[in-house]
């Protein structure tokens, strides 16, 4: 699921099975010829059903952060930060407009550099937002669905930097972390 393609899952389901089935046969056999080894497979097929329970729970988090620039999580933020452009080009302010481009900044140096500096920056600008766009000269209406348009940015956006945090911004971390730690555990029974 690093390509963010749900195929890999499909592949991996046919593998766990053929793998699991393997290893019941084995055990089926090695009971039946009553040679040790049973505990070993039980091990073996505790550590495979772990690896496969985290990798189903990160195939779960990333279809729901997002597998496309417009689905999930992802594509929440996206277009809500649309339509808070679309407001503020209606009104033709540039003060507005900077800050909006400064949100995007900060959200898009989070996604290049997984650093969660740049979550913090993006909270610190939209904290400066709110009272700029009271401040501006708009309608009251057109004011009301700028602000709610740019809470519901803010809003998706954390939700969307949170899941990615979940599954991990570096290969030790998150749900990566935690499928590292389980296949470096099943590659000890090989040894």
């Amino acid at each position: 699921m690093a390509r963010k393609e749900t195929k890999y899952k499909d592949r991996f389901d046919a593998e766990y099975d053929a793998l699991t089935k393997t290893l019941v046969r084995a055990k089926s056999k090695l009971s039946a010829l009553s040679i040790e080894g049973e505990k070993t497979i039980d091990t073996m097929l505790y550590k495979l059903e772990t690896y496969q329970h985290g990798f189903e729970t990160l195939v779960n988090k990333r279809l729901e952060v997002g597998t496309t620039h417009d689905s999930g999580l992802k594509g929440a933020a996206r277009a809500a930060s649309h339509r808070v452009e679309k407001a503020i080009q209606k009104i033709e302010n540039d003060k507005l407009y900077i800050k909006l481009l400064m949100l995007k900044r900060h959200e898009k140096d989070f996604l290049l550099r997984s650093d969660t500096e740049y979550i913090n920056k993006f909270n610190t600008m939209m904290d400066d937002f709110s009272p700029a766009i009271a401040s501006s000269d708009m309608p009251p209406n057109t004011r009301l669905a700028m602000e709610a348009a740019l809470r519901e940015y803010h809003k998706a956006f954390n939700a969307f930097a949170d899941g990615l945090i979940g599954i991990g911004l570096t290969p030790q971390s998150g749900l990566h972390g935690t499928l590292r730690a389980s296949v470096q555990e099943a590659e000890k029974l090989r040894s």
